[in-house]
């Protein structure tokens, strides 16, 4: 199709209707021999809205140049933490930037510029990589530097409900959450103790709700 498409049939317009209607989406593949997959956005579920469900996801128009030819997918750009330049808090804030639809595409700073704008202080700057991790306050000081205002709430204690509460109208107002919390593994006889591994941030940017309630993530 590409080909008959680029050659200027007289189905050429045709033909690129048709591509679009099957057009999935893209892949960015770096050079890297691990965390490779690079920018990715692939064409995202519906929204459903009725009594029996409700799921709402967040997304964007991409627009796409196949060897000249024009197309574009609904979307929201995902790509892997790489450790070295985009630990999980800088991935995180990537990714809730392109969750803004008002936010253009074009602004979005990569990877690299959110977590040096994280890192450049007047009073410390550690201005390094690799980088392994964000605190909470060098993660503030990269959202104030897009020029964007942030609220911050603790979900300690609350219950599901109320969690999932916040999410829905978070994301029904077309806003992001980056959320942060403890990842605990479970070891010992029979699985039961908890140990503390760390910190990890993820983006939420959907949900659904029937007879489950279910958090759309890119992590």
């Amino acid at each position: 199709i590409v080909s008959e498409i680029l050659a200027g049939g007289p189905n050429a317009d045709a033909l690129v209707k048709e591509l679009q209607d099957h057009y999935l989406g893209f892949m960015v593949i770096k050079p890297l021999p691990k965390t490779f997959i690079g920018k990715t956005c692939l064409k995202v579920m519906e929204d459903e809205s009725t009594d029996e469900k409700r799921k709402r996801r967040l997304s964007r128009e991409y627009q796409v140049d196949l060897f000249g030819i024009n197309l574009s997918v609904e979307s929201l750009a995902f790509q892997e933490q790489d450790k070295v330049i985009a630990a999980c808090a800088t991935t995180a804030i990537w990714s809730a930037l392109h969750a803004l639809q008002w936010h253009s595409i074009r602004s979005v700073h990569s990877c690299s510029e959110i977590t040096m704008n994280a890192l450049n202080d007047r009073n410390g700057s550690s201005n390094s990589f690799p980088n392994t991790e964000l605190n909470a306050e060098q993660m503030l000081r990269s959202i104030d530097a897009e020029g964007l205002r942030h609220h911050q709430e603790s979900l300690r204690g609350i219950d599901e409900k109320r969690f999932f509460e916040t999410v829905v109208s978070h994301i029904d107002s077309k806003l992001p959450l980056i959320f942060i919390g403890d990842v605990h593994t479970l070891r010992g006889p029979g699985k039961t103790r908890a140990v503390h591994e760390g910190n990890h941030a993820i983006c939420i940017v959907g949900y659904k709700q029937d007879e489950e309630q279910v958090l759309y993530i890119h992590d």
